[in-house]
């Protein structure tokens, strides 16, 4: 049988030129103008263009570790971000 292997196993998911978190970024803005509305729909042009904007200027997986640095995301099996010294 013959299988096809991606070339590049490597790379994050990504729906036409958008990544996975830029497309989290696209839907939270639509959210939020559907429920605000009225000049809150500038925030779906304009919120994704300014994040990708930032994005670009520092490396790969800068959203991941913004998010567990101000606690909003706890790895489970790791000692606490702050802990500056870890005895096993």
């Amino acid at each position: 049988m013959k299988q096809r292997v991606p070339q590049e196993l490597h790379l994050p998911l990504q729906v036409l030129w958008f990544y996975q978190d830029e497309i989290i970024i696209i839907m939270l803005c639509y959210a939020l103008a559907m429920v605000v509305g009225g000049w809150a729909w500038f925030i779906l042009l304009f919120g994704p263009a300014i994040y990708i904007r930032i994005k670009r200027k520092h490396a790969r997986g800068y959203l991941s570790h913004v998010m567990l640095s101000s606690g909003f995301v706890k790895l489970e099996g790791y000692p606490s971000f702050f802990i500056n010294a870890f005895h096993e």
